[in-house]
């Protein structure tokens, strides 16, 4: 009864302006021409799964097993204590599970899962409530900073100890993550990048993912993997001027997975040009001297290599 209730809702929705329970049309990442239509298909809806208290996350729909951004759904939620749906992302209200239905005007109808996971199972909860920390208790805290965002070369505590000597007075914070990849940062993003409305963000990612074994994708594949992040970043805050470190290569034993960032890089370098965004081309430098700009771990930068990662920016970055 409850779902014919909702069929008919949806059906009343469409003939006037719309329906409150429904999506908004979402875009594809980056833009790009008009959707095709997809009114008819079989419809598919992945599962979801969100960490309490931290970013919504996007329904994953799919018409005949293709990616689609626009379809009005209504979404019928069988526990609404557990979760919101609002412009097709869901948003945990606490732990736990219920089913969702999704339906079309058409009254097409499909039942996928919701589960919102404790906040602690996040790899890097406890990562982010200490950046957190660490913001509230600097002295002078930053409004509308340079934010440094992204891995271990942004970590200030283990790697760039002279991160805040090298920018002081310049309104920079930093909420690197030792091991972080793109996937992390989806989640993280609200608590550590929306919380502090950057002016300017300056990012190093994609070392992590290209050189994690459990993953193995083609260089596209990786580099699909990395713009699609930096596209979020852009669509995300669209006032900010966004700046990336290309991926420089590890050193010895480390460095197995080198002609994939090489490869990757120069990819980003030649054909990632968007409104707003600058690439920082550190591999031509590193690469070319790494034992001068590598740490003796074989992957950070050195201190010399830091002080290459600080005159870049002070050339290009409007602090």
């Amino acid at each position: 009864m409850k779902r014919f209730f909702a069929v008919f809702c949806i059906m009343l929705c469409f003939l006037t302006v719309g329906c409150a329970g429904g999506t908004e049309a979402n875009p594809p990442p980056g833009g790009g021409s008009e959707p095709p239509d997809v009114s008819e298909g079989v419809l598919s809806v992945s599962d979801v799964f969100q960490y309490f208290g931290y970013a919504p996350i996007e329904i994953e729909t799919k018409m005949d097993g293709k990616r689609v951004y626009d379809l009005d759904l209504y979404y019928d939620i069988i526990d609404p204590t557990v979760c919101e749906i609002e412009n097709g992302r869901v948003n945990g209200l606490k732990v736990g599970s219920t089913d969702v239905y999704a339906q079309t005007v058409g009254g097409q109808e499909v039942k996928f899962e919701v589960d919102i996971r404790d906040s602690g199972a996040f790899i890097y909860d406890v990562e982010v409530r200490t950046r957190e920390e660490d913001y509230k208790n600097k002295a002078n805290s930053p409004v509308n900073p340079t934010l440094f965002v992204g891995d271990s070369f942004f970590d200030e505590r283990n790697f760039w100890r002279s991160f805040y000597d090298d920018f002081e007075g310049l309104n920079c914070f930093t909420v690197g993550i030792s091991g972080s990849q793109t996937s992390h940062w989806y989640i993280a993003k609200e608590r550590l990048i929306t919380a502090f409305a950057p002016k300017n963000i300056v990012i190093h990612i994609g070392t992590n993912d290209i050189n994690d074994n459990s993953i193995t994708l083609t260089v596209d594949g990786y580099y699909n993997k990395i713009t699609a992040f930096l596209d979020m970043i852009l669509q995300s805050y669209p006032a900010a001027n966004v700046y990336y470190f290309g991926i420089e290569n590890r050193n010895g034993a480390a460095g197995g997975k080198n002609p994939y960032s090489e490869t990757v890089t120069e990819m980003i370098k030649t054909k990632y040009v968007r409104d707003k965004f600058t690439y920082l081309d550190t591999p031509a430098i590193f690469n070319a001297n790494p034992n001068k700009y590598v740490s003796t771990d074989n992957i950070h930068p050195s201190v010399e290599g830091y002080k290459v990662y600080t005159q870049m920016l002070k050339e290009v970055v409007d602090f």
